[in-house]
């Protein structure tokens, strides 16, 4: 007859062999390991529906857990988990799609304060190439500005320029997860991998919007 184990122990048991796994430190193992265990009564204390044997090997990854932790939080693995997050704010407030001559009031009056321009503009030009007719002068306006192919392609070559940046960036990140135990890759190495996937698609929007603006129907119409 199997044992039946109580949830909360097994979830905490799985907490254990989840970092007996992979070594990685998470908000779980920080909130509800470390925090809570210190001794190996407290591994017998909680895990009481576990064997002996179960418990001792638990205490065990508890000790590894700590050295994790102690080593994370270290002096020096901060001083560069400080000095990458600085480079990473950096990055961003010198992207070179963040530039004011990109910023047009009338668009992005229509998004939050601090979305970056070029991707506001993708936003607006899916938007028109979704519409049967353009009739706003502002929709209008906007297609004259942005079907020229030299405007688009030097929109496109920044975009491409802050791409190669923050792909550095993050192979910044992976390299001090390389070299330094129990490293953690924080939010900003996350935010990096989102902001390249999503100025690709900035690209993509661009060149489609440049053929769309080409067609001999629509050129004609806003020559």
């Amino acid at each position: 007859m199997s044992r039946i184990i109580n949830f909360n122990q097994a979830k905490i048991a799985h907490s254990f062999e989840k970092f007996s796994r992979d070594g990685v430190i998470t908000d779980d193992i920080l909130e509800n390991i470390n925090s809570n265990f210190h001794f190996e009564s407290d591994i017998r204390d909680v895990l009481v529906d576990y064997s002996e044997k179960d418990q001792k090997r638990f205490f065990k990854i508890l000790l590894d857990i700590k050295e994790a932790v102690k080593q994370m939080t270290s002096e020096e693995n901060m001083d560069i988990r400080f000095s990458l997050e600085d480079e990473y704010f950096n990055l961003l407030q010198n992207l070179e799609t963040n530039d004011t001559k990109y910023k047009i009031p009338s668009i992005l009056i229509k998004y939050r304060k601090d979305i970056n321009p070029i991707r506001a503009l993708k936003f607006e030009l899916q938007e028109i190439m979704s519409m049967y007719t353009i009739e706003d002068d502002y929709h209008i306006w906007l297609v004259k500005e942005f079907k020229s192919e030299d405007k688009i392609n030097e929109i496109v070559f920044r975009v491409k320029n802050d791409i190669i940046k923050i792909v550095q960036m993050q192979k910044k990140f992976k390299r001090a997860k390389e070299k330094y135990s129990y490293f953690v890759l924080p939010m900003s190495y996350y935010h990096c991998i989102e902001m390249e996937a999503d100025m690709v698609s900035w690209i993509k929007t661009l060149q489609e919007f440049l053929v769309w603006s080409t067609q001999d129907d629509i050129k004609n119409r806003y020559d």
